[in-house]
Parts: C-alpha cells; structure tokens; sequence
C-alpha cells in the first residue's frame, strides 16, 4: 500500500524535517488518589534520552478529566504532542499519568514509555501501554494508558515523494492545500494566545 502524501506533509518538506505524533485517547482503570475513590487525571508526554530517561526538556501535557479512573482525552482539545525533526531511529517517548490537586502537589498514577524506532513509519499504530511505578520508587499504580502513534521521518517523506510520481500540477496543489494549512495553523495558535493573555487578565 502506497502512502499519500498530505498538505501537512508538504509543509514538513518544506521545512526539511519530519514529525512525530503522539496522540492520548483514553485511560482504563487508572489508580484511585483521591478521597472520594476517583482521581483527575492528566499526562507528560516528552521525548527521554534514553528508555528509562527523563524528559528532553518541559513535557507536553494533556488536559486534565475530572472525577474518573477512565479518562477519554480523544474528546478533549488538548490531547496531541507533536515533534518536528529529521529522524527518529533510537528516540522514545515517556508518558507519566498524574492526579491534579488544588491545594497540595499532584500524585504520580503510573508512567510508561514508547520505543519511537519500532513503530512502522506513515502507519497510525495503536499501542496499549501499561502504567509502571518510577525505578526505586513504591509507587502505587495501576491500569493502562491508549496511545496513537505516527511517526515520519525526512527520509520516509521524500521516499514517498518519489514513490507518488506526482505531476508538477499535483505538486502545486498539494502545496496551496499546504499555505493554506500554515495559515489556519497560525490563525488558531494566535486565537489561543489571545484566550489564554484573557483568561489571565
């Protein structure tokens, strides 16, 4: 099966990178950290050094879903970490779930991490991913965490670029699709700023 070049794959050619996506759809009996026998999870996403690394970096995090053990992030706006560059052989990804207090600091529910180089490049990949406790740590954890992985690099766009055989007509679309896509993309990033800069006034 060939793989079909998009206007969002346009604009990484353009800029010469790849993209890593990673997306948090939900959480299935997570651990219980509040009084009330729920917890309101959130999670980190980050690329890590190493398979038992720490963050590259401040994490990306998810929104957070109040008063349940089985969070559903696909329904949520914030739900995807993206990461642009050349190659991702020997890259991982670590998820941490954490439960979000008020008044005192948030509780660690579990973490896992994502091999990057095992994931078959321009094929979304569905991954189950097992909450473990911190090394050296009597972390009490429990439950799983679904994941949504995409994964192209440089090489794997252009490959596909040679492989699409597209006529220099085809070409100029695909790349208008891109501009257009760019300037929605900064469009919504300007109308978040402006909602956070009013929701912090």
């Amino acid at each position: 099966m060939s793989y079909i070049l998009s206007a969002n794959d346009e604009l990484l050619l353009d800029e010469q990178t790849g993209q890593l996506t990673v997306e948090v759809l939900q959480g299935r009996n997570l651990v219980p950290k509040d009084s009330r026998g729920t917890s309101d999870p959130y999670c980190k996403v980050g690329l890590v050094a190493g398979p038992l690394g720490d963050f590259c970096g401040k994490p990306w995090r998810t929104s957070t879903i109040t008063h349940t053990l089985n969070p559903d992030w696909w329904e949520a706006k914030k739900n995807r970490f993206q990461d642009k560059r050349e190659e991702y052989s020997g890259s991982f990804v670590k998820i941490e779930c954490w439960d979000y207090d008020t008044f005192s600091p948030d509780d660690f529910m579990g973490q896992a991490y994502i091999d990057v180089g095992a994931i078959p490049e321009g094929v979304p990949t569905d991954l189950t991913l097992v909450m473990a406790a911190r090394p050296g740590k009597e972390d009490h954890v429990s439950g799983e965490i679904q994941v949504r992985v995409l994964v192209r690099s440089l090489a794997f766009l252009k490959k596909a670029l040679e492989q699409a055989n597209m006529s220099e007509e085809e070409r100029a679309k695909l790349h208008k699709e891109a501009e257009a896509l760019q300037q929605q993309q900064a469009a919504a990033a300007a109308a978040e700023a402006e909602a956070a800069a009013a929701a912090a006034a």
